[in-house]
């Protein structure tokens, strides 16, 4: 069971971030290279990427 320390640090993949946005795998690369605020990928291995937990919620509650 993750604690809330850790939880905050979890990274959600780039499907997670498709499901939770509503968007497709297209329109998040499109934004990564239009919108400034959109939330920095982090490598999880050398081919996957991820993006924070805090920070897409902090660009989603921007967006509202």
């Amino acid at each position: 069971m993750m604690n809330n320390d850790d939880d905050k640090y979890r990274l959600f993949s780039i499907w997670e971030v498709c499901r939770i946005t509503t968007l497709s795998r297209t329109s998040l690369w499109r934004l990564r290279k239009t919108d400034s605020s959109f939330p920095r990928l982090v490598s999880l291995t050398a081919r996957r990427k991820g993006i924070r937990r805090t920070e897409l919620e902090a660009w989603l509650r921007a967006r509202s």
